[in-house]
């Protein structure tokens, strides 16, 4: 099974909302600060039917990068001032 094509788009530092294909299904939040942040992806919807590679309804990285390959790559909107990875 192919894994669905994502996008993470910046809406301010340490938050994006996390798209499939052209609808929002949940966002990307930064926890913490420096050496001790974490990242989350988190579904707006609750549901049996998560897209993969969501198992849960939120998952936590230790860095963006982390969180985007396990996307499968996801494409990242530009990077702003003061997120730090």
């Amino acid at each position: 099974m192919e894994t669905p094509l994502y996008r993470v788009k910046r809406l301010a530092p340490g938050s994006y909302d996390l798209e499939l294909g052209d609808e929002v299904i949940g966002s990307v939040v930064r926890s913490g600060q420096d050496n001790h942040a974490r990242w989350h992806a988190e579904l707006l919807a609750s549901d049996a039917t998560r897209p993969p590679p969501f198992t849960e309804d939120e998952h936590e990285f230790r860095t963006l990068e982390e969180l985007v390959e396990w996307l499968g790559n996801a494409e990242l909107s530009p990077r702003g001032r003061g997120d730090a990875r």
